[in-house]
């Protein structure tokens, strides 16, 4: 099965042209914080990067190193899916947060005062 490269290219210019992708993120509030696990705060270290998935759509990787831990458990560097492609640059203080065993990754400025509202256990 010969995959096209179009959906990569359009990914590629997005993420790294600051232009989200035509999608909608889910708002920063209580209830989506609350089902939210291992909750992190971090920084970018490390470029995305693609890897294919089954629908067809690439997603965009990115490697977060751990600066406070909210709640349950994570390692100091994780690698976390960028949803909607925000753009993300080296050293961006982000959220990271696991959904149904899957980490992804959204910006601090945006996200974390919901995270922190509801996982920060020193409050």
């Amino acid at each position: 099965m010969k995959v096209s490269p179009k959906p990569l290219i359009v990914l590629l210019i997005a993420f790294f042209s600051g232009n989200a992708m035509a999608c909608s993120p889910p708002p920063p509030s209580k209830a989506f914080a609350r089902e939210g696990r291992n909750v992190i705060i971090g920084k970018v270290n490390g470029r995305g990067f693609v890897q294919p998935r089954e629908a067809g759509m690439p997603e965009m990787l990115i490697s977060v190193e751990r600066v406070e831990l909210l709640s349950g458990k994570a390692p100091s560097v994780v690698t976390a899916v960028v949803p909607c492609a925000f753009p993300l640059a080296l050293g961006a203080r982000v959220v990271v947060v696991t959904f149904d065993h899957r980490r992804y990754v959204y910006p601090a400025e945006m996200y974390e005062e919901s995270f922190r509202s509801v996982h920060d256990s020193k409050r």
